[in-house]
């Protein structure tokens, strides 16, 4: 009875000093666990699962995942081997974060990035046609100069050298301005074709993603675990059981007839 006594007050001692030192840190280790009993009755059944963990010098959690939804909490027990103390052990349901919004099965990231990169290509579609007709426009403005009167030696420009030559100096500087425009159009419209190509393969990685039946998010289920804490002055290795009782299971005779 006194054993059992000082064990309640460490227990509620220790528990306090969770409680008043929130910053105190735990750490939390989820483990695998089996099942390595069933004992069935007509409306129910025990089960023992046992497990393996480690822990660090201090407070720690050790987490068991893929317990029955109807277990009857108050059933649980717990034993451990090994130099720590269970300071409590509990039933826990674990509801999983609401998922990002979905469109058609899919992250509504992943739709809305296809939407812009649609929208980007159409708008850059505009851009590469007014870079096409400011480049035609500059051709045709060479050709107008090139095909000139004056160059040709027509009109009053065949009568003065001055004027000839002044039609001259005119064509090649205007020639010039134009080629030099012309080539930062095609520098431009190069650009343009590489923001182009780039966009169409991301897009086209967007859409293979969007098609794929493995990306569509399934929605995941509540997690039913126990957590046990524990307490311990070293680092511990040891064996973990658990015992509680599950709603709803039974049995049904099978026979062998045979002559």
């Amino acid at each position: 009875k006194k054993k059992k006594e000082m064990k309640t007050a460490l227990t509620c001692l220790v528990g306090f000093l969770l409680w008043s030192s929130p910053s105190l840190a735990i750490d939390e280790k989820t483990v695998d666990s089996e099942i390595d009993q069933v004992t069935v009755y007509f409306n129910g059944a025990q089960i023992i699962r046992k497990a393996k963990y480690s822990i660090k010098p201090g407070i720690s959690k050790v987490v068991l995942e893929g317990i029955s939804p109807k277990i009857d909490p108050k059933s649980l027990q717990v034993k451990a081997s090994g130099k720590a103390i269970i300071i409590d052990s509990k039933y826990l349901v674990e509801y999983p974060k609401p998922d990002e919004k979905l469109l058609d099965g899919l992250p509504a990231q992943i739709l809305q990035q296809i939407h812009l990169l649609q929208d980007s290509i159409r708008d850059l579609g505009f851009v590469q046609r007014s870079v096409n007709e400011e480049m035609a426009l500059y051709h045709s403005t060479k050709n107008i100069l090139a095909n000139s009167g004056a160059l040709k030696g027509q009109g009053k420009a065949n009568d003065s050298i001055q004027l000839l030559q002044a039609a001259v100096e005119y064509y090649l500087k205007k020639t010039n301005e134009i080629n030099n425009e012309l080539l930062k159009l095609d520098k431009k419209k190069h650009a343009l074709s590489e923001q182009e190509q780039g966009m169409r393969r991301r897009l086209q990685d967007l859409k293979n993603f969007q098609n794929n039946p493995s990306n569509q998010i399934k929605k995941k289920g509540p997690v039913h675990k126990i957590v046990v804490t524990f307490s311990c002055e070293v680092a511990v290795y040891g064996n973990i059981e658990l015992s509680y009782l599950v709603r709803g299971a039974g049995w049904v005779p099978l026979y062998d007839l045979r002559e």
